[in-house]
């Protein structure tokens, strides 16, 4: 029995310790990745992330002075152009996640006048419309640092538009599926209001010519039983 304690005991010190360890180590390579991110070195971020889906720990947001950034922020804010562009492409990271008062990594490059990382952010789908803790969008930043020429805005004006449209789409078809099922609800209660006219007309119609028939019936016998009193009081009569 003491032997089966000490071997559970050991058992459960050695499961806390490769917990333990993964977790740092899982940290570690988190760190890591987040470093060579943001000192640009490529060759780094490809062997620590991997590629496609077994890219790890790319959307991980490494506590950097409370900053909250991931690697794509991390790239974006020292414009490591090459970093970014294989961050988007080969891992496709989230270009959404904010930081702890609200930056995105698209705002980040328009706020440190970085225009390439911007445009390619842009051009990968990034929001512009979302705003900081600050009320600013990313958007508001490159017009405010005077980097937002021709293309850039017309690419701007498409991501908002394309947003908008999504969202416009979204409610109308929303809409219109309220219509459709109001539409048949109505149809429904026309159809039960008509059966109901119907029936009330077809008895109305059928009670008329029951009391009809009544009444002539009664006619009928009223006519029977006056000629019956007439030959009875004629016949009276000659006697």
């Amino acid at each position: 029995m003491g032997n089966l304690t000490r071997v559970s005991a050991i058992i459960l010190l050695w499961a806390i310790l490769l917990v333990n360890t993964g977790g740092q180590a899982a940290k570690a390579l988190g760190e890591d990745l987040y470093d060579a991110a943001i000192k640009g070195d490529l060759p780094a971020v490809q062997r620590l992330a991997g590629r496609g889906p077994q890219c790890k720990d790319v959307n991980t947001a490494t506590h950097n002075g409370n900053a909250n950034w991931t690697p794509l922020i991390a790239a974006a804010f020292k414009n490591q152009t090459q970093v970014v562009k294989f961050l988007l492409e080969s891992c496709k990271s989230d270009m959404n996640i904010q930081d702890f008062i609200g930056r995105t990594a698209l705002y980040l490059a328009a706020q440190y006048n970085n225009k390439e990382i911007f445009k390619l952010l842009l051009q990968n789908g990034a929001d512009a419309t979302i705003k900081s803790n600050d009320g600013d969008t990313a958007g508001d930043r490159s017009l405010q640092h005077g980097f937002m020429d021709r293309n850039l805005m017309y690419t701007l004006i498409n991501t908002e538009t394309k947003n908008r449209v999504k969202l416009y789409t979204d409610a109308n078809t929303d809409t219109n599926n309220r219509v459709d099922s109001l539409f048949v609800i109505v149809i429904c209660l026309s159809v039960v209001v008509c059966i109901l006219v119907i029936t009330i007309i077809g008895g109305g119609v059928y009670f008329m010519r029951y009391k009809h028939s009544v009444q002539t019936q009664h006619q009928q016998h009223a006519v029977v039983f006056t000629n019956e009193q007439n030959k009875q009081s004629l016949h009276i009569y000659e006697n």
